[in-house]
């Protein structure tokens, strides 16, 4: 089975938010530890910290990428856009943050440290996440015909 190269970027642009996030959430985790110790308030603020760096690191790379490819063009960037984020946005509010919430609030009660905790729950969370987007890139591949 080949992998495409539109599969590569396509999980490569993913990857790059996460990594960012990856980083971002220990770091806003032990931050936000100094403010607050209740669990619920830190893997609620993880969360946020996560969901905001994730996205714009991703929009950064899918515009370096498309620019690299010479194939910026704004109307197709935005219709990627269009059938991507409402999908993206669904399953991580279904998936994606539920699970890294309630991972991460389990680790912090139980007393996993903090960045540990944060890292661990990301990490798990977002293997669970990038097998349902591809899952549904290859749904818009296969059926639709659309690739992204």
């Amino acid at each position: 089975m080949k992998i495409s190269e539109g599969a590569i970027n396509f999980n490569k642009e993913i990857l790059f938010g996460e990594i960012g996030a990856v980083f971002a959430a220990p770091i806003f985790s032990h931050i936000f530890s100094k403010f607050s110790l209740a669990a619920n308030v830190l893997a609620t603020l993880t969360v946020l910290s996560v969901m905001i760096i994730a996205s714009l690191l991703w929009l950064v790379m899918r515009i370096y990428d498309k620019s690299r490819e010479g194939k910026i063009e704004t109307g197709k960037f935005i219709k990627d856009l269009a059938y991507l984020t409402p999908v993206a946005s669904a399953l991580a509010f279904t998936i994606y943050y539920p699970t890294l919430f309630f991972l991460s609030l389990y680790f912090f009660e139980n007393n996993y440290g903090v960045a540990s905790s944060a890292a661990i729950s990301q990490i798990s969370a977002f293997v669970i996440f990038l097998l349902a987007l591809n899952t549904y890139r290859y749904f818009l591949l296969k059926v639709v015909g659309k690739k992204l």
